[in-house]
C-alpha cells in the first residue's frame, strides 16, 4: 500500500504503536498518535521517536482526528470498544494493527502460532527447531519484538515465523499463514470480547486465513476448536494427546507410549521425547504442534529429534525452581487464565499447594472447581480476586488469603509436606501488584529461595 501523505491515526504508543510510527512516517504518512495516559508518562516512547514527525494527544481516548483519518493502527491492547476505533467504524475508516502493516509487504512463507495457552513456548520452541534444521528465520509479533522491527531481516530470511494474539488476528485481515498452529481455546480475556463465543471465533481465524497450498494445524482434543472447525482450504494436520488418531488422519500427530509419532506422506515417524525439558502434558501437545510445522517445513527428521532434547523452555512456564525437603516448587506465573491453571495442575502429580489470584479478566473461576477439589490440599489466594475465588473454592479446598508474595509463599511452605508440590498457577493477570506476569514469577522465585534460605535468584 502506498501510505505517502495518508493521515493515519495510531492509538497507544507503546512498542507496537511506536514501532508503527516510525515505519508510517519512512514511507510518507502524516502520523497522528493518541495516547489515553498522560505525557509526563511516555516520556521515554516521545524519546525513542525523537526526530520523528508525529503529532501527539495524549490523556485523551477521542479526538476529532479520527473522523478525518485514512487509516486507524491499534496497539494490541486496545479494545474495539475504544471511541476512536467506534468513530473509525462509523466512517468505515480502516482499522488495522501493526502486523497488519508487515505482512502486506511479506513475500515469505509465514508459520502463525496461536492460541490461548502455549504459544510462546511454542513458537519459541519451533524457532529453535528451524533453526538448528538450518533455516534462516525471524521469529516477531506477540512474543515481544514487534514485526515492523524486523523488515530488513524479513528481507533475507527464509520464514517468517509470528507468535499471533487474537487481538491481532482481528487487526491482521491480510494475514495468509503457510502454516497456521491453534493449540487450545479457553476463555480468557473475555473483558474484551462480548462472551467466550467471540473470542473462540477470533482465535479460529488464524486457520480459516490459512494460504489453500498450506498446512492447518490445530488441537483435535480441544472441545471447542472441534465444534467451530468448518471447512478449511489448507491440509488439515491435527494433533492430539489424549488418543491414538494415526490410524484415521493422512497428516498429524498423537502420543504413543509416552513419546511424539508423526504421520507425514502416509510415513509414520517416532520422536523420544524422554528427555526433553518441557514439563507435563500441555507441554507434550506444544511439541507436538512444532514438530509438525517443522516437518511441513521440509526439516530433517533426526535433526529435530535431537533438537528437541536441547530446548531448554521459557521461564514462568511451569518452570521447576527448586526441590528442598521433598517440596517441588513450581512458577507458571504466565498462568494467567483458568485454562492454562488447569492445564497446571492436570500436569503436577501429588498433593498441590496451589498460589492464584489477581486481576480476573472477568473470568468464571468456577470451571477450576472440579479440579481444585481433586489436586489441590491448600490454596492461597491474593490480589484483586481474592475475595471472589474464596468464596468460589472455600467449599472444596482450605483456603488463606493473604496480602503479598512474601506472605503467600511462607503460608504454602507451612502447608507442605514431604512429597507436594508448590505451584504459582494464578488464573489472573497480574497488574494490581505486578508490573507484569514476569515481575509477578521474579517474586516467587524470590520468596522461595528466600524462605528455603537459597539466598538470591536471577532471572
Amino acid at each position: 500500500m502506498n501510505y505517502t501523505n495518508k493521515h493515519i491515526v495510531i492509538i497507544g504508543l507503546g512498542k507496537s504503536g511506536i514501532s508503527a510510527g516510525r515505519f508510517l512516517t519512512m514511507h510518507g504518512a502524516k502520523v497522528s498518535v493518541v495516547e489515553a495516559r498522560p505525557k509526563e508518562d511516555m516520556y521515554e516512547s516521545q524519546l525513542i521517536l525523537q526526530g520523528v514527525d508525529v503529532d501527539y494527544y495524549f490523556n485523551t481516548h477521542m479526538h476529532d482526528i479520527f473522523y478525518h483519518a485514512d487509516m486507524v493502527v491499534a496497539s494490541p491492547g486496545v479494545a474495539m470498544s475504544h471511541p476512536g476505533i467506534i468513530a473509525a467504524k462509523e466512517k468505515n475508516i480502516p482499522i488495522v494493527g501493526d502486523m497488519e502493516l508487515a505482512v502486506t509487504m511479506m513475500d515469505k512463507p509465514i508459520i502463525a502460532v496461536t492460541g490461548t495457552n502455549g504459544k510462546t513456548t511454542t513458537t519459541a520452541l519451533l524457532s529453535h527447531l528451524l533453526n538448528s534444521a538450518g533455516l534462516s528465520v525471524v521469529t516477531g509479533g506477540n512474543i515481544g519484538t514487534p514485526i515492523l522491527d524486523m523488515h530488513d531481516h524479513i528481507m533475507h530470511a527464509q520464514v517468517v515465523l509470528l507468535e499471533v494474539s487474537s487481538f491481532q488476528l482481528d487487526t491482521t485481515p491480510s494475514l495468509r499463514p503457510y502454516i497456521s498452529v491453534l493449540l487450545n481455546i479457553s476463555p480468557d480475556h473475555l473483558d474484551r470480547y462480548a462472551g467466550f463465543d467471540e473470542y473462540a471465533k477470533s482465535k479460529m481465524r488464524v486457520l480459516t486465513q490459512s494460504r489453500s497450498d498450506g498446512f492447518a494445524i490445530y488441537n483435535a482434543a480441544d472441545k471447542m476448536i472441534r465444534q467451530l472447525l468448518g471447512d478449511i482450504d489448507a491440509l488439515p494436520s491435527p494433533f492430539c494427546g489424549l488418543t491414538d488418531i494415526l490410524d484415521d488422519i493422512g497428516v498429524g500427530a498423537c502420543i504413543q507410549n509416552g513419546n511424539i509419532s508423526l504421520k507425514i506422506n502416509d510415513i509414520v515417524e517416532h520422536y523420544d521425547i524422554q528427555d526433553a525439558h518441557l514439563y507435563g502434558s500441555a507441554n507434550m501437545e506444544n511439541m507436538m504442534a512444532a514438530l509438525l510445522a517443522a516437518r511441513h517445513m521440509g526439516c530433517d527428521s533426526k535433526c529435530l529429534q535431537q533438537a528437541m532434547l536441547t530446548f531448554k523452555g521459557l521461564p514462568h512456564r511451569m518452570e521447576v525452581i527448586l526441590k528442598k525437603h521433598g517440596i517441588t516448587y513450581i512458577n507458571d506465573s504466565k498462568g494467567t487464565n483458568t485454562g492454562a491453571t488447569y492445564a497446571a495442575l492436570e500436569q503436577v502429580q501429588g498433593p498441590i499447594v496451589l498460589i492464584a489470584g489477581g486481576v480476573s479478566k472477568g473470568t468464571d473461576f468456577s470451571v477450576l472447581t472440579d479440579i481444585i477439589h481433586k489436586k489441590v490440599k491448600h490454596l492461597v489466594l491474593m490480589g484483586d480476586a481474592a475475595s471472589e475465588m474464596k468464596s468460589i473454592f472455600s467449599k472444596v479446598v482450605s483456603v488463606k488469603k493473604v496480602s503479598s508474595m512474601q506472605k503467600a509463599v511462607r503460608e504454602a511452605v507451612s502447608q507442605s509436606v514431604d512429597g507436594d508440590t508448590v505451584l504459582l498457577s494464578p488464573a489472573c493477570a497480574s497488574f494490581d501488584m505486578f508490573s507484569d506476569y514476569a515481575d509477578r514469577g521474579r517474586s516467587f522465585l524470590q520468596s522461595v529461595y528466600e524462605l528455603c534460605g537459597e539466598g538470591t535468584c536471577e532471572d
